[in-house]
């Protein structure tokens, strides 16, 4: 049973409901912000959206982008008719735009159009857990996802990360 957290259950709810915007779950290790994100999902589910999870691997040697590697595939698996997604999983398992600035700003942006066309079929709400783990091209693209959605037409996708500090989220090299 999950009890407390009522406040913040509500911020993620009216998130997810909406389907527009990024929330940041922030504490500790152990205070339950995965457990938070967790059944806040299992609601938008009921709402009838989309969810997809990434983990960033605390533990290291995870290749490049795993967080999303894991969003893009869950996505392109359960998302009807929206081939986009599944090329945006194998580029981002291949690592072959991971080298230049230019091959990757392509990549970040195919990633939004992915985004874009499958949120016409529904709102997706898109969850990374352990952020301050993240390597910084995971938080490269969590950023250029950010702020290319304030300038996109309205969006039916919401973010939320949950990351193990006191402090902000780490920046896209991974400095606080």
């Amino acid at each position: 049973m999950f009890v407390g957290r009522t406040a913040e259950m509500q911020s993620l709810a009216a998130l997810f409901e909406v389907g527009s915007g990024s929330a940041f779950v922030i504490g500790p290790p152990g205070i339950g912000k995965t457990s938070l994100c967790e059944h806040g999902a299992e609601r938008a589910r009921r709402g009838g959206a989309f969810v997809a999870w990434g983990r960033a691997w605390e533990f290291g040697g995870a290749p490049p982008f795993f967080p999303w590697l894991r969003v893009f595939t869950t996505l392109s698996e359960n998302v009807t008719a929206h081939r986009a997604l599944g090329d945006v999983a194998t580029r981002l398992r291949d690592g072959s735009e991971d080298g230049d600035a230019r091959g990757r700003l392509l990549l970040f942006d195919a990633a939004r159009a992915a985004l874009v066309q499958a949120a016409s079929v529904g709102t997706i709400v898109l969850i990374l857990d352990d952020v301050h783990a993240a390597d910084p091209g995971s938080l490269q693209l969590a950023r250029y996802l950010q702020h290319s959605s304030r300038s996109t037409s309205p969006q039916r996708w919401a973010r939320a990360a949950a990351h193990a500090g006191m402090g902000p989220p780490p920046n896209a090299d991974g400095s606080r």
